[in-house]
């Protein structure tokens, strides 16, 4: 699911912001490579992907992302990320 709305913050007015969930049975998110300025991992969805996808998450946001950006991973502090 895709979700698109423009920011509302005093410094970023107007920036246009888009929100893609990861679905397994998308391995590739139909962006162009190197389009995105940041990327964030909610709390709980390393949870919710698995093991199993957390590379291709990792794998397919690397792809999007363009150079010198970020990609935030919030976790809960008391949990290790999947190896």
């Amino acid at each position: 699911a895709q979700t698109e709305f423009k920011s509302k913050g005093s410094r970023d007015q107007g920036v246009p912001i888009s929100f893609i969930e990861f679905e397994e049975r998308l391995v590739r998110l139909p962006l162009d490579k190197g389009s995105v300025d940041v990327a964030m991992l909610q709390p709980g969805a390393a949870d919710a992907i698995g093991p199993k996808n957390f590379r291709l998450v990792f794998r397919e946001t690397s792809r999007l992302l363009k150079p010198n950006s970020r990609f935030l991973v919030f976790i809960d502090s008391t949990r290790k990320l999947p190896a």
